[in-house]
């Protein structure tokens, strides 16, 4: 079968991580920065576009949507590390993800530690941003939320984090 270019399974297995890395960013089209471990992947068969694409198109637009995002969804990728960062490796960071220093006070602050401003632009990135997307390519009614209860665990290093909400709903 004919799997991401790949026309053998043994070609598949002697490909690079950096290879199968690059391809999986490009099948599941849309490369955001930091990819997710799971995510669609354009297949051709069973995925034949965009997940975003079908429901811009009308797909479940008989449903209704409800989505959102927590406040500080990327703290828990990353409150384990905390050493701080500087203003030149954010703005290096937003470089990558193709933005400017045009955007370094939407998520920056007062701080020299650029690590907050981190987090906020990666939870835009990856969480929140692509959340809006979808509400604005539904066509039927659709609700969001932003869950901002702030968790005490970790000396409340967690914020509003990742996944915190789901004891709530």
């Amino acid at each position: 079968p004919k799997l991401l270019n790949f026309s053998s399974m043994s070609a598949l297995r002697s490909a690079s991580a950096t290879s199968l890395r690059i391809l999986s960013v490009t099948a599941a089209g849309r490369p955001c920065g930091a990819a997710m471990a799971f995510q669609p992947v354009i297949d051709g068969h069973v995925l034949t576009h965009r997940p975003i694409d079908l429901v811009a198109a009308g797909a479940g637009s008989h449903i209704d949507l409800l989505t959102g995002t927590n406040s500080d969804e990327y703290l828990l990728f990353t409150f384990l590390d905390n050493r701080p960062r500087s203003r030149d490796e954010f703005v290096a960071r937003l470089n990558r993800v193709g933005l400017d220093e045009s955007h370094l006070d939407r998520f920056a602050d007062d701080s020299d530690n650029y690590k907050g401003a981190t987090d906020r632009l990666m939870t835009e990135l990856v969480f929140r941003g692509p959340a809006d997307e979808l509400l604005t390519a539904h066509g039927g009614r659709a609700f969001d939320y932003e869950f901002t209860f702030k968790s005490a665990a970790a000396g409340g290093a967690l914020g509003a984090c990742h996944a915190l909400e789901l004891p709530f709903v």
